[in-house]
């Protein structure tokens, strides 16, 4: 099943239960959480998480499947082959991105933003394709051959969701969904913790071989805020009036 068919193929019961991490093309509200410079922390994470809580889960209900737990991978910032030490230094620079919302980040600082599967990447580095990549620390290990900086500005997280079909789900005893959102709220757990982990051990490995780690300064964070607030707005818009309303709620809960 192709990554981003995850939701569909748990809603029409293809499949019983799914990890649904390329959710937002299925899921407008799941799209939130990735906007850029909105989420900078896990604490942030948490505090969005709980605000479009309700939001997700009638979305994915509308789909045909039950959430049953939620957690997000490791912060996403820029890596480099090229310098990447402000954001002075992203203009003129070809950058991979994951999803839309981190090319709007890009060109609205000059740089152009490339969109490719993650096993285009290797070549597109060693060729000049792109000049760097937007991931985490885990994602920048398996490309440390071909990477040297690492800037430290906090872009976005990716948000990820087990879901199971409803239909399915309701079938099974009340004793049994218990305990399988149980097993789905530890597994969420141990994912987010354990990644965070690795995330650490990541930078310190990078770190040893030399590369070039730059964290932001606060007036950069600032202006990076301040550069994307209005496309959150423009973006909610497009997408409809419950999308604007959750996003007015997570930006009262984060103070942004």
């Amino acid at each position: 099943i192709n990554a981003s068919n995850i939701s569909q193929a748990v809603g029409e019961n293809v499949v019983q239960m799914g990890d649904d991490l390329f959710n937002s093309g299925n899921i407008p509200v799941a799209g939130i959480p990735r906007l850029p410079m909105l989420v900078q922390s896990y604490e942030d994470f948490a505090k969005v998480n709980e605000v479009l809580k309700p939001y997700i889960e009638k979305q994915f209900g509308q789909k045909g499947s039950t959430v049953l737990a939620s957690y997000t991978y490791p912060l996403q910032f820029a890596w480099g082959r090229k310098k990447i030490e402000s954001l002075e230094d992203i203009k003129g620079l070809k950058l991979r991105v994951a999803q839309p919302e981190q090319g709007e980040f890009v060109r609205r600082f000059g740089g152009t933003s490339i969109t490719m599967s993650a096993p285009e990447v290797p070549s597109a580095l060693d060729r000049g394709v792109v000049d760097g990549i937007f991931t985490a620390g885990v994602g920048a290990v398996l490309w440390k051959d071909q990477l040297k900086y690492g800037y430290q500005l906090i872009v976005n997280v990716n948000n990820s969701y087990f879901i199971a079909n409803t239909d399915a789900y309701k079938k099974l005893s009340p004793d049994l969904q218990g305990k399988l959102r149980k097993a789905a709220d530890d597994a969420a757990r141990w994912n987010q913790e354990t990644m965070q982990k690795e995330e650490a051990e990541s930078v310190k490995t990078l770190t040893g071989m030399g590369y070039t780690f730059t964290k932001a300064k606060p007036q950069e964070v600032t202006r990076a805020v301040e550069a994307m607030t209005p496309y959150w707005a423009e973006w909610a818009k497009t997408r409809g009036p419950e999308i604007a309303e959750a996003l007015g709620k997570v930006r009262a809960a984060l103070g942004r």
